[in-house]
């Protein structure tokens, strides 16, 4: 049983540091091509990492775990490192350092999946969780390479300059 409690505690952890990560970005980001497109996005997934926070949270307290509650805890459990003022407004910083965060996610949740075989509960959870951020890797990723090759509008060929 504490082998459960540390993974979903470890996932827990991460997943906190990453919210806030998400919500400096959203808060943050300026200056792309795609700033309303960026801005909306990474308030989705704040919100959507706020609705797995409490299912992790719950999972440890339906298996009479304790989920750890303090910043200090979360920040000394993973690996993930906050986001800094100079990434989270910039997108060329803040996309790969999403797909840093949101692969260390993938990580956890294999190992969950893998781990708890003996609790249905958590491994469907964690099968759901690989789908979602699998998703969202692929869209951070994609959205990457699309963003930093986008050339000025102004450049293009055919458009007038003002």
């Amino acid at each position: 049983m504490e082998e459960l409690y540390s993974s979903l505690n470890n996932l827990l952890a991460t997943l906190q540091v990453r919210r806030a990560n998400l919500q400096s970005v959203h808060w943050n980001i300026k200056g792309c091509h795609s700033f309303i497109t960026f801005h909306n996005y990474f308030g989705e997934l704040y919100e959507i990492t706020s609705t797995q926070i409490d299912m992790v949270a719950e999972f440890i307290r339906v298996h009479n775990g304790n989920p750890n509650g303090t910043l200090s805890k979360y920040l000394a459990r993973t690996s993930v490192q906050e986001i800094t003022p100079e990434q989270a407004s910039d997108l060329d910083k803040a996309l790969p350092k999403a797909i840093v965060d949101v692969k260390q996610l993938l990580i956890l949740s294999n190992r969950l999946f893998t781990s708890t075989t003996d609790y249905p509960d958590v491994q469907d959870y964690a099968a759901s969780l690989i789908s979602e951020l699998g998703k969202q890797k692929w869209f951070l990723s994609s959205s990457m390479k699309e963003e930093l090759h986008k050339e000025d509008p102004s450049e293009e060929e055919g458009e007038p300059e003002y």
